[in-house]
């Protein structure tokens, strides 16, 4: 039996910020219906947020109090617990926490971004006040891979934890990490853990084995969390692509096997879930922008795209390549990535041969000839 109960408290850049709870929902397996009284098409609309207010006199202390008396502890109720703090039923924020009865470990702590009416709002974090309150239960984190949403809200957690929580991730990953905390202030290379896919480490009460997924980042991994009282599948943020342009496939071969183990629990990604057909390869898409750019009559040329997407930019490299273009690139967080990907190997081009930040400065003959 798995306990699932969801925690929706929000803290805005250190703002104290209120949505509605969740009504706790279990699962043994099958998924109950939660007795708010909420349909259950309304988690399919990732954006839309119910709010509630209350009394000036409810702390976000007591919130937190009221929250934890519905949640399992110590050896009441079923061995497996999970616990999604953010990121269930919407886009962005994800951090979860899963646990065998009382030793916890925390998947992912990323940051979810404002919707139009939120004016002045940054970026929406977990509520890390919950964290520190059961900090001595969550002996490790770990993290699936680099995207923002996923690693976001990490300088506000890890102060949160405990002080010698270790965080694991792969060493792309771990890259950002390193240059996302270094921007805070933070600096613990001693709790650092680079894990690669396939190897299995301990992590807390779970055996942890990484595996491979393809996304649209570099170093994407699902998780396989093995304990005496069953196993559970996390599957990251994925996609299954045949043919990636780093020519690193989706992992089938460890799935298959993972079915014929067994797997108590499986929690999947399910970004898109309701759209027919499936997702584009990179390939098709490196193709398609080589076309393009062949195409185009004049010759500056000006995409746009996720900066984490190495892979895209190693396929815009290729097109100017091929058709006699230099590259120039506006964005620090562009540069970010790129620089966290050569560090680790993954770049498709050296970030100090580019030109940055200057398509509008050069003249055209200086910029394409």
């Amino acid at each position: 039996m798995v306990a699932l109960a969801s925690l929706s408290s929000l803290c805005l850049c250190g703002s104290a910020r209120r949505r509605s709870a969740s009504a706790p929902t279990s699962i043994s397996c099958c998924v109950l219906a939660t007795p708010s009284g909420r349909g259950s098409h309304e988690s399919r609309i990732p954006r839309r947020r119910f709010r509630r207010t209350e009394g000036a006199t409810k702390s976000m202390e007591d919130s937190v109090k009221r929250k934890m008396e519905q949640f399992y502890e110590g050896v009441d109720g079923p061995p497996l617990r999970v616990l999604p703090i953010g990121g269930l039923g919407e886009i962005g924020m994800n951090c979860m926490l899963v646990g065998n009865y009382d030793r916890y470990i925390l998947i992912d702590a990323g940051v979810m971004f404002p919707d139009y009416d939120e004016f002045g709002v940054q970026k929406i974090i977990p509520d890390t006040t919950f964290i520190k309150k059961w900090s001595h239960k969550i002996e490790a984190v770990i993290i699936t891979h680099g995207h923002e949403d996923h690693i976001g809200a990490l300088p506000w957690v890890i102060p949160a934890l405990d002080s010698t929580t270790p965080i694991f991730a792969s060493s792309f990953t771990m890259e950002l990490i390193k240059k996302r905390l270094k921007e805070f202030g933070i600096f613990l290379s001693s709790r650092l853990k680079s894990f690669r896919v396939r190897n299995r480490f301990q992590a807390g009460p779970f055996e942890v084995e990484p595996i491979r997924v393809t996304h649209s980042i570099p170093d994407c991994c699902g998780l396989v969390l093995r304990c005496g009282d069953g196993t559970i599948f996390h599957t990251g943020d994925w996609k299954i692509d045949e043919s990636p342009v780093d020519g690193r496939i989706f992992d089938r071969e460890a799935l298959e096997e993972l079915s014929k183990e067994g797997v108590t629990l499986m929690m999947s990604d399910s970004t898109n879930i309701l759209s027919p057909g499936r997702s584009t390869s990179e390939s098709v898409v490196a193709s398609s922008l080589l076309r393009h750019v062949s195409e185009a009559k004049g010759r500056r040329v000006i995409t746009t795209q996720f900066a984490s997407n190495i892979h895209r930019i190693g396929s815009i490299k290729a097109a100017a390549d091929l058709t006699g273009r230099r590259l120039v690139f506006v964005g620090m967080s562009l540069r970010t990535y790129l620089e966290a990907a050569f560090r680790d190997g993954k770049a498709p081009l050296d970030p100090s041969t580019l030109f940055w930040n200057c398509l509008f400065l050069l003249p055209i003959g200086d910029l394409f000839n």
